[in-house]
């Protein structure tokens, strides 16, 4: 299911390309002139199933730029939105009224960066960097990071350690997202130097949380880029095995949960990471982050060529398990 969801999404697939078609046949180009309705463009930002490329490329030249948006979340925040405040909902209300899309130098970086223009991005948003809030300051490290400033991004997400727990840990993520999605050996190779980094700090000052999390994402990243199936799997399980014992002296909660559980796929234990998962599902955690962990835990069960588990994984997280 989950395979079928992701291949479906590239901007190439028969499913966009049919769907690019029948839109062509029933409303004509993408210019937005000759549509019997008002239509905004939404990508969600942080998506791990929808890429820019088949969400906003269709429209980016002659759709009107106001009507054209990125919101932060992914696609299961954009139809769930978790406060009137949030992107998602101002952008319904403004289109009720008849108003444009949401204005600012936000929006706009958003949009940059998904479509690759780093440089408009860190336009927008560097002079105010100030004033932003969490979301537009891992917007403007992404940016900076890409065009080669990594030692500004760095300070910047330093100066602003409430984007999340660990700077370095925010924009590995994010690069790891966009790797998943592009697959440019960069964004793959310096998301695990990044995680590398964070980790060595975390062992030195025994901080078992973040040790377990760097920790289980450099391994994901030696699973996943390596080529070489063999090192890839003997470098994977080793790292595997350390954050295990991290996560023995981490708090409990669903992060530990999910860590342990990708790490015991890592090294062959499917019944076990099972039970973990379980565990994490029942600590009930967010639509977004459940998400997430699912998409993860069935790209290393396929890439650690597991037969029963990736169905198993499925049944899972459906909630039809007993079935």
């Amino acid at each position: 299911m989950l395979n079928r969801q992701v291949k479906d999404m590239v901007c190439n697939s028969p499913f966009i390309m049919e769907l690019r078609e029948r839109w062509g046949k029933k409303f004509g180009d993408a210019s937005g002139k000759s549509l019997p309705f008002r239509l905004w463009v939404i990508a969600g930002e942080e998506d791990e199933f929808v890429p820019a490329e088949s969400s906003l490329a269709p429209f980016q030249n002659d759709f009107p730029k106001a009507n054209i948006e990125v919101v932060p979340g992914d696609h299961l925040e954009i139809i769930k939105p978790d406060s009137p405040k949030h992107l998602s909902v101002q952008i319904v209300l403004k289109g009720l009224q008849g108003d444009a899309g949401i204005s600012g130098p936000w929006t706009g970086a958003a949009v940059a960066v998904e479509s690759r223009d780093f440089q408009k991005a860190i336009e927008l948003l560097e002079p105010h960097q100030n004033e932003l809030d969490a979301d537009a300051v891992v917007l403007l490290a992404l940016a900076q990071e890409s065009v080669g400033r990594s030692k500004d991004a760095m300070s910047l997400l330093e100066r602003n350690k409430h984007v999340g727990t660990d700077p370095k840990g925010v924009l590995a993520g994010r690069l790891k997202r966009r790797w998943l999605f592009e697959r440019r050996d960069a964004d793959a190779v310096r998301a695990r130097e990044l995680y590398a980094e964070a980790y060595r700090i975390a062992e030195r000052s025994n901080d078992y949380d973040q040790a377990m999390y760097h920790g289980i994402n450099i391994a994901f990243m030696d699973l996943a880029y390596i080529s070489n199936r063999t090192e890839a799997k003997a470098k994977a399980a080793e790292m595997a095995a350390a954050v295990l014992e991290h996560c023995k002296k981490a708090a409990t909660g669903k992060w530990r949960y999910a860590s342990e559980a990708e790490a015991l796929l890592m090294l062959g234990n499917g019944s076990a990471a099972l039970e973990s998962y379980r565990a994490y599902i029942d600590a009930s955690p967010k639509a977004r982050e459940l998400e997430s962990t699912y998409r993860q835990a069935r790209i290393v069960a396929d890439l650690m060529e597991m037969k029963t588990v990736p169905g198993q994984l499925d049944a899972l997280f459906r909630g039809d398990e007993e079935r």
